[in-house]
């Protein structure tokens, strides 16, 4: 089939598809601060809020917004929380909180290429090292 039978195609970054998978799965409130390459999640369901009623909630710090989505949870809404290698490892109270109330809460680990510097230590593999044992420090 030719494309122009196809008509138009939308493109959707990684980020936008993990938005539009938990607002599909009944998503109520995701909570973040924002910490590169998760950010965009956050930026993402804030701008559309209106048509897609998840309120995205931009925390002061990755302790709060953990916290905020475990009490979100607490109170019967479908909550979700995202951030990076760095922020996640300060989560560790609240994924463990989380782990042992069965609260039903999503947590968006976005790995970055290496552990602070970028592609230029593209071997580091720190966040897949760190995230099957995570709460149990």
């Amino acid at each position: 089939m030719s494309y122009s039978k196809m008509g138009a195609r939308k493109l959707y970054s990684g980020n936008q598809l993990i938005a539009l998978g938990a607002w599909a799965a009944g998503l109520d409130l995701y909570f973040s601060y924002p910490m590169t390459p998760a950010s965009s999640i956050l930026h993402y369901l804030a701008l559309k809020r209106e048509s897609h009623k998840v309120y995205a909630v931009h925390a002061e710090s990755e302790l709060a917004a953990a916290n905020m989505a475990v009490g979100a949870c607490f109170a019967g809404k479908r909550s979700a929380v995202g951030s990076s290698g760095g922020g996640f490892a300060l989560m560790q109270e609240a994924f463990s909180l989380a782990g042992m109330v069965e609260a039903p809460l999503l947590f968006v680990l976005s790995s970055r290429p290496g552990p602070a510097t970028g592609v230029s230590t593209y071997t580091a593999q720190e966040d897949l090292f760190f995230c099957p044992s995570s709460g149990t420090w």
